[in-house]
């Protein structure tokens, strides 16, 4: 039996077999968002130290191969060339993952407790990952029942204060990153992804494993302290963003769930609270110049 758990932004999946698995790996940037075989979510200490109520758990079980019999998936909500979910009556979702080799399909209740993940037959003995394209789809409509969001943006932990940097692709969220990592006292949750949750009453920034690099990137969350605007065509320097300018960037470089009725406008809602919470910065930077000294005095 292959059997793990994965908390990302105390979202915590468990992954079981009912057969032996000898092909099955785990990739090098989730390694720091497993936990042992054996353990469960009371075992550890959650990542944003928020109530341990606000944590979930799901459970899934790995088969091979899709359901034999006819399923009826109920109404489609969302139909792309990469995927596709579906709504049952039975208070199921379905996601499809077509661009997955092999493709994935998994089916889990409306509140997230339990379900089912469907791998193709066409498994070669080259280790593998269950999951694949489907764990951020996954998330993603998890996350947005809860009017949560996964963001394109950099985030970084400095005396356990979230500091979240969002800019359209070249914005410079990257570099940024490597740069205030330099900071030992700092802590890169994500150079291009991150998750934005509302949890007892604050704002918190989570790490997630969908990078490249295994070395930027971490588990842990942070209350979130300030989120900056990412800008190079202007001036070196930091000034502050009025909340309706705020508020259109991150729709802009958020997943937003468009196809979830119910969960965008918990997403919307959450905005307007995070206008009021936490102040918005336009940020321009230039190599050379002491970020941290400008984040930290804005």
């Amino acid at each position: 039996m292959f059997k793990f758990n994965l908390n990302i932004a105390d979202l915590w999946l468990q992954l079981e077999t009912k057969s032996e698995q000898r092909n099955i790996s785990i990739p090098e940037s989730h390694k720091k968002f497993y936990q042992p075989v054996g353990n469960s979510q009371a075992d550890f200490t959650l990542t944003s130290k928020a109530s341990k109520n606000l944590s979930q758990e799901l459970k899934l079980i790995f088969q091979n191969g899709f359901p034999e019999h006819q399923v009826d998936f109920g109404m489609p909500l969302l139909q792309t060339t990469s995927w596709d979910l579906w709504e049952g009556k039975d208070k199921y979702y379905t996601l499809f993952i077509k661009e997955d080799i092999p493709p994935r399909l998994a089916r889990v209740d409306h509140k997230f407790t339990q379900g089912d993940l469907f791998v193709g037959h066409s498994i070669s003995r080259k280790a593998f990952y269950p999951l694949g394209q489907l764990e951020i789809r996954l998330f993603s409509l998890w996350l947005a029942t809860l009017g949560d969001i996964i963001l394109h943006a950099s985030g970084v932990v400095k005396d356990g204060k979230g500091y979240c940097f969002l800019g359209e692709s070249g914005a410079g969220k990257s570099t940024l990153a490597r740069v205030l990592a330099k900071d030992p006292q700092a802590t890169i949750l994500g150079e291009d992804t991150i998750i934005l949750r509302y949890l007892d009453r604050g704002f918190w920034i989570f790490g997630t494993p969908w990078h490249l690099d295994s070395d930027f990137c971490s588990p842990v969350g942070a209350r979130l302290e300030k989120m900056f605007f990412l800008d190079r065509s202007k001036p070196n320097g930091i000034n502050l963003a009025p909340n309706t300018v705020g508020i259109s960037k991150v729709l802009q470089t958020a997943v937003i769930p468009y196809y979830h009725p119910d969960g965008l406008s918990k997403v919307l809602d959450n905005l307007v609270l995070l206008s009021g919470l936490v102040p918005f910065f336009n940020f321009s930077y230039r190599l050379g110049a002491d970020a941290w000294k400008l984040i930290l005095t804005a």
